[in-house]
């Protein structure tokens, strides 16, 4: 099941019917005196489940399925599957299973063992820093069980419990129990909004410094996923540029999340990284604030390996990351298969091919549904995720609380999408669709159920 990833979405308590209790004022006194004995800050991560995932959980009892076509389709996750078989099979045929190492089944260094620091370095040399001039190297990489692990390292790095960190909107909800629920460092948004192609003004960063100084609230960092999360669209280099100078004159730390480098899809729209950017324009102190996170889990479609990396070459972040990455590391063992992969030229070159094919064959398919069933979207260039226009479906002079009410009608009609206040997007009625964890047939049915309740809302 589907559920959010800091749910645990598991069965219910006992009604206590053979007690003589009613069961709901039993579960009542159970969850009661379980809350009571939590931490605060480990019910302060629960409470920031939204209240679009609590509402969803029931959705996923009745799931779509190859034979249940009239089950709940869930496109909420950003997941890749087309390929799953046949990253497996290369999985399987990884050395390390067949000729274990002895020294893997000791303690390791935490910064990732050096053929798998050395794997990526490479790879990302070529599927995301393009311009050739600037490669990263091993011993600017720090290693981690997912972009997440390695993210909260970073924040714990640069950023004290009660600060905050600039975060350009809209941005993946998942950040928060992250950055806020277990650092307890503070979100400042920073607004964005098509007029300036979704991209921060001079005005807006201003803006929100103002607001987190007004808030008594000292800022350390400005964060951006790029290629952007939801919207699926690639930040130019002079956006990149224009923002990285705005952060690091001000002696901010610049993290720049690109996790879905590689996703790009519309060959108009080339992507340059955060560490091109730095490298060519910055100087070298101001160099050491710009830092990359990126990982194997959207281009390869395999967030289930628990892999992710941080690249700077801010030596004193480098010793702070090993030393956070002893409780984050990702196992000996998978890392020196994800780096027999990763090394594997003729292999990683036809899956990503194969890869970048199938997602703009899937973006072209799941948007002529869309436009079949007089759905508005913003056209995404990257990413694994739609955004699509239901502002017609609310009322006049809409608010976030008209889209939650918006967000349970399409769950009750078998929709269950990422509303847009989840991502800080700036007006209700924006949705974020991951539909390419799912088959194409679920593309037609699910445009259908929307284009059956806006008829059904505005007959």
């Amino acid at each position: 099941m589907q559920y959010a990833w800091w749910s645990h979405g598991g069965n219910e308590l006992s009604t206590g019917e053979k007690s003589g209790t009613s069961g709901t004022q039993l579960k009542t006194n159970v969850q009661t005196q379980l809350t009571s004995s939590l931490s605060k800050r480990s019910l302060a991560i629960h409470n920031m489940q939204t209240a679009a995932d609590k509402y969803a959980v029931k959705a996923h009892k009745n799931l779509w399925t190859e034979t249940n076509h009239s089950g709940n389709i869930v496109m909420t996750l950003a997941e890749n599957r087309n390929f799953n078989e046949r990253f497996a099979q290369r999985l399987g045929e990884c050395a390390i299973w067949t000729k274990p190492i002895l020294e893997d089944l000791h303690y390791n260094h935490p910064i990732g063992v050096q053929p798998v620091r050395e794997a990526i370095a490479r790879h990302v040399n070529q599927y995301v820093f393009k311009m050739g001039k600037f490669p990263v190297e091993a011993n600017q990489i720090v290693t981690g069980n997912g972009v997440l692990a390695v993210l909260e390292n970073l924040i714990y790095a640069v950023a004290d419990a009660d600060d905050g960190i600039l975060v350009i909107a809209p941005f993946w909800h998942g950040f928060v129990p992250i950055i806020t629920g277990r650092m307890g460092v503070n979100i400042i948004v920073v607004k964005t909004d098509p007029s300036t192609y979704w991209w921060p003004s001079k005005n807006a960063l201003d803006e929100a410094l103002r607001e987190a100084n007004r808030s008594g609230i000292k800022c350390t960092a400005l964060m951006v996923c790029n290629p952007s999360n939801p919207l699926g669209k690639v930040f130019s280099e002079q956006q990149m540029l224009s923002t990285i100078r705005w952060a690091t004159s001000r002696g901010f730390h610049f993290i720049s999340d690109e996790i879905y480098a590689a996703t790009v899809f519309d060959d108009t729209v080339p992507f340059v990284s955060a560490w091109d950017v730095a490298s060519e324009h910055l100087s070298p102190q101001q160099q050491h604030l710009v830092h990359v996170l990126w990982g194997p889990s959207k281009d390869f479609g395999v967030p289930g390996l628990r892999m992710g990396a941080i690249l700077t070459k801010n030596p004193q972040v480098l010793n702070v990351e090993a030393g956070a990455s002893v409780f984050t590391m990702t196992s000996t063992p998978m890392q020196r298969a994800i780096a027999e992969i990763l090394s594997d030229s003729t292999f990683v070159a036809d899956f990503m091919r194969k890869t970048i094919t199938h997602l703009k064959q899937s973006c072209d398919s799941f948007t002529s549904e869309l436009r079949r069933h007089g759905i508005n979207y913003i056209a995404p260039s990257a990413g694994l995720f739609v955004v699509i226009d239901l502002r017609s479906l609310l009322p006049s002079r809409p608010t976030f609380d008209d889209e939650f009410d918006l967000y349970k009608k399409l769950c009750d009609a078998g929709v269950v999408i990422t509303p847009g206040n989840d991502c800080h997007t700036p007006e209700p009625g924006l949705f974020r669709v991951c539909p390419f964890g799912l088959p194409e047939t679920c593309y037609s049915l699910l445009s259908g159920r929307i284009a059956d309740l806006h008829a059904d809302l505005t007959s």
